[in-house]
């Protein structure tokens, strides 16, 4: 009888799903907006947000790491819960001094950017709040 019970179970068990509120497009997040916690976009070449981008209200993760990205998209400014920024392995030399002024950004990692020391540093100043990654 506990064989049977054991092996229902193991059959009867749903499968586990993508998590959810985590996407790979804006298109399939602004489909889900109401829950749309997490945005990644890593890999993606030439990224376009699109106005409605504003509509993720939730969304406090981003990653757009390696999409060959010049500099810091300001459609940023438009998710307020935002918490996490990933920009790493691109092309950025310059931070905006905007992005140090996000209400709820706790981190942003720009490892493997080509960032000399100087702005580092500078980067480092204005972000006092928020924990930023460069090496």
């Amino acid at each position: 009888m506990t064989l049977i019970l054991i092996v229902l179970s193991i059959f009867l068990t749903p499968a586990p799903t993508a998590q959810q509120g985590v996407y790979t497009s804006i298109e399939a997040a602004l489909q889900h907006a109401d829950t749309a916690e997490e945005l990644d976009l890593s890999g993606k070449k030439d990224i376009t947000f699109p106005p409605e981008i504003a509509e993720l209200k939730k969304l406090h993760t981003l990653t757009m790491d390696g999409c060959r990205l010049d500099k810091v998209p300001a459609a940023i400014k438009r998710l307020p819960a935002l918490e996490d920024l990933s920009l790493m392995d691109n092309q950025i030399r310059k931070v905006p001094a905007w992005l140090a002024k996000h209400p709820n950004l706790e981190s942003v990692d720009l490892r493997d950017n080509p960032i000399d020391e100087a702005t580092a540093q500078s980067i480092r100043e204005k972000f006092e709040e928020i924990s930023v990654f460069l090496d």
